[in-house]
């Protein structure tokens, strides 16, 4: 019996094909290793445009695109309660007993980050921690490492005391030792059994903060005035939703109950208005996949989009730059592609060989991008992490990353490869081996300056958007803060184990401990604040008159601060009195106000000694106002609003617990520093958790602006380099192409001044083709930009002179050379050449 076996052939035509793809590829690096000036500098153009896009994508990605390393992370969302300033509130701990039960979700996890002291082996530091539901690592599914994680039976009122660590942490603390298990640590004071460590891909919830150490949250609950008990907690929370299931069917199914579950989930001690207006707050849900961030998305999303931009422009000017190197390559190989076509080469084929050299070309560019990419994200995440010195940011280059920079690639081969591959291959192959004509370059000299006018364009774009970025930056460096910082210190406080204090015992120590201060030498005033100047988030609260307490009249943020703090802000105090000693903890509540806030609630009307209320808290249900201050920015530099409130904190004193303090001094601040760390560790209850002068505090502040000023002064210099090189070569080409006309010129008594206006005309020309694009480019671009950045008009007068001054002084460095070369051609020996 026979039996037919199924036989596998590769046609003979894809044989073929693949010996001529090799063949162009090996017979366009033969050409290659002939021109290496030409090689290197078109792989250097490219590799510096996708290295500049690959890094900012990079930084984009791990940002913001960069999902959860958790199971299937795009079926997570996060969901909490909308409030009146647009931000996403916790749910409350019963509100996720009963999203539990809902048949939309898979899996719920709740969870608090933040830091805590942690004391091992008898020594303290403040290390990021989360704390954890039960059922939070399996509905993540995240394995351990070693031993066991949390569990649901884990997270019970007074139920076991167990922690659980970061991969990082073990490996850095415990040297990965697995005997780790057992031992005992203290989290705020409390002893905890270490169970096991997470996988090392797990880097927790909130982005740039990996926890070193995890508890169940509520063994992390502590009672409150509201709830006694301990039981009640506020949570963010993060739901994997039912295959199938949309996150609009889900946002949709919990607007209906919403309000139930949350009057559900309320202590009886939530009354009035807090429970009123909790209740109003809609649900919202969102994409969870990329987890939780409270500052980073923020401020640095948008100037990465921006710079991205601005890196396309960099790349597009590195391809026009390419392509014309390409096109000049072309015209030496007129007469060999001539010769070829006159020997039956069909011209598709002289193309696909002419692009195997790009792409050979690109793949050089590719091996250069990587390399720049890694530099330049490894320069901004050392910038990152010196700024923010606690941060975790990891910009690894991952798939995304990889797809982008070969999808970058392929534009560039299709932006610079196409056009000179065609017009090199548009030979007429009889007048091409006749003479070496001048006619035969006329469609190649037309598209080498529509390259150039293009490059002109995109640099002069480039060099806008790098003055723009540098306007914003300095004017919010000299005008935005409102205040002088060059001699303040900030210290950051963390409450010890049981070193939490309120009513008449924090007055007692704050005072005692500000005093104590005070008398280090160098030491001129001293303030305790509820925030951190500069870089805090500010959280804006409803405010209301309280003549008419229905009506929402504006949204500001409101602080404590303690009397010296204007002065050491240097903010001016226009109308009224500072907060004194004098006011104690059950006087009337008072308040200083920014004169814009002044305004728009009272108009022309006086508004010292008139009542405001906001929030829903009862000690903010009435707040007298004695003061008027100057508008600054406070907190975040970035707010349009310069409007606040200050609170006297020694009517508050409790938040001075995780306050913190500012030191006005002279002298050294090291000095100052020392003896402010001394005295916080004899006081006992506190220690400092960041200490930063204000200065500082300012350039991180900044960071955003710093960032897009440095970069593109970096790219405006690397765009008027390549153009410089290219309009150096079109006009070197446009003497070159016209020798015998100049020679002509000059035996006819045409003077060198005459014959270098030959070529700065050309130059005007390019220039100004290239100029008028670029301005309408650029005044597009910045009505776009000028909305995110600060201090800058939609189309600003300075920046765009100083760009057109740069770059014609760059162009007319380029035109010397070939002026020169013109000005000094012998018209015996180019009429014998010719």
């Amino acid at each position: 019996m026979m039996t037919c076996r199924r036989r596998f052939v590769i046609p003979l035509f894809s044989l073929t094909l693949l010996e001529e793809a090799c063949g162009d590829i090996s017979f366009a690096a033969r050409l290659l290793r002939k021109s290496p000036v030409f090689a290197i500098s078109a792989i250097f153009s490219l590799a510096l445009g996708i290295g500049a896009n690959t890094a900012v994508f990079g930084l984009l990605n791990a940002l913001t695109f960069r999902p959860l390393p958790v199971e299937a992370p795009q079926r997570l969302v996060r969901i909490g309660s909308l409030e009146n300033n647009g931000m996403t509130m916790p749910v409350p701990g019963p509100v996720l007993d009963a999203l539990r039960k809902e048949p939309l979700l898979q899996g719920v996890c709740g969870f608090n980050a933040g830091d805590a002291i942690v004391e091992i082996d008898g020594r303290s530091s403040a290390l990021a921690t989360h704390s954890l539901t039960g059922d939070c690592y399996q509905t993540l599914g995240v394995h351990p490492a070693i031993g066991r994680l949390i569990a649901p039976a884990d997270d019970i009122p007074n139920g076991p005391e167990v922690a659980v660590l970061g991969y990082e942490f073990w490996e850095t603390k415990f040297a990965g030792n697995p005997n780790v298990l057992g031992r005992t640590i203290r989290i705020s004071g409390t002893p905890f059994r270490i169970i096991g460590v997470t996988e090392p891909r797990f880097k927790g919830l909130l982005w740039g903060y990996p926890p070193s150490v995890s508890a169940p949250i509520s063994q992390r609950t502590a009672p409150s005035g509201k709830d006694p008990s301990g039981r009640f907690y506020w949570a963010e929370t993060l739901a994997r939703l039912k295959p199938g299931v949309t996150q609009r069917e889900l946002q949709v199914h919990l607007k209906v109950k919403w309000r139930r579950l949350l009057d559900k989930a309320f202590p009886p001690s939530f009354q009035g208005a807090n429970r009123e207006e909790l209740l109003g707050m809609p649900p919202v849900v969102t994409p969870g996949a990329t987890g939780i961030d409270y500052y980073f998305r923020d401020h640095f999303q948008r100037s990465l989009v921006a710079l991205l931009a601005v890196s396309a422009l960099v790349l597009l000017v590195s391809c026009f730059n390419v392509a014309n190197l390409l096109l000049a390559r072309g015209l030496q190989r007129k007469r060999e592609i001539a010769i070829r076509l006159a020997m039956g080469a069909p011209r598709w084929r002289i193309i696909r060989q002419l692009l195997s050299e790009s792409a050979l070309l690109i793949a050089g560019g590719l091996v250069g991008a990587f390399g720049f990419a890694i530099l330049g994200i490894k320069l901004v995440v050392n910038a990152f992490t010196s700024a923010y010195s606690d941060i975790s940011f990891d910009a690894q280059i991952d798939w995304r990353v990889l797809l982008f920079a070969v999808v970058a690639a392929t534009l560039a081969v299709i932006v610079f490869g196409i056009l000179p591959a065609w017009q090199t291959s548009d030979v007429d192959s009889a007048a091409a081996l006749k003479s070496a004509s001048r006619s035969l370059i006329g469609g190649t000299a037309r598209s080498r300056r529509l390259l150039l006018s293009g490059q002109v364009a995109m640099t002069l774009v480039i060099l806008i958007a790098a003055n723009v970025f540098a306007e914003s930056l300095r004017y919010l460096r000299d005008n935005a803060l409102h205040f002088d910082s060059d001699s303040v210190l900030n210290a950051q406080l963390m409450p010890l184990p049981g070193g939490d204090l309120v009513g008449k015992k924090a007055v007692a120590y704050f005072r005692n401990l500000i005093d104590r201060i005070k008398d280090c030498p160098g030491v001129n005033a001293v303030s305790l604040a509820s925030f951190a100047p500069l870089v805090s988030v500010p959280y804006k609260e409803d405010i209301r008159r309280l003549d008419n307490p229905g009506h929402v009249a504006l949204q500001a943020p409101a602080e404590f601060v303690t009397s010296d703090f204007l002065r050491i802000m240097n903010v001016p105090l226009l109308q009224g009195r500072g907060f004194g000693m004098a006011e104690t903890l059950n006087a009337p509540r008072v308040a200083i106000v920014s004169e814009s806030v002044a305004k728009r609630l009272f108009g022309d009307d006086n508004a010292i000694g008139q009542h405001i209320q906001f929030g829903t808290e009862p000690e903010t249900r009435d707040v007298q106002i004695v003061g008027i201050a100057s508008d600054a920015r406070l907190e975040d530099p970035h707010l349009r609003d310069e409007g606040f409130i200050l609170l006297d904190l020694w009517q508050l004193p409790r938040m001075g617990n995780w306050g913190n303090l500012q030191i006005g001094f002279s002298g050294q601040s090291t000095s100052i520093a020392e003896a402010l760390r001394k005295k916080i560790k004899e006081a006992g209850h506190q220690e400092i958790f960041l200490l930063r002068s204000m200065s500082d505090l300012r350039a991180m502040s900044l960071l955003e602006e710093r960032l897009l000023a440095a970069t593109g002064r970096i790219y405006g210099v690397l765009a008027l380099a390549l153009a410089a090189v290219g309009l150096f070569g079109l006009l070197t080409f446009f003497v070159s192409r016209r020798e015998s006309e100049i020679a002509i010129r000059v035996a006819l008594g045409a003077e060198r001044r005459d014959i270098g206006l030959l070529v700065i005309r050309e130059t005007l020309f390019l220039l100004g083709v290239g100029v008028l694009a670029g301005l309408l480019v650029s005044y597009a671009a910045t009505r776009t930009v000028s909305a995110l950045l600060y201090g800058v008009s939609a189309m600003p007068i300075g920046p765009v002179m100083l760009s057109l001054v740069i770059l014609s002084a760059v162009a007319a460095a380029a035109a010397l050379g070939p002026i020169y070369r013109a000005s000094s051609i012998d018209p015996n020996i180019a009429l014998r050449h010719e």
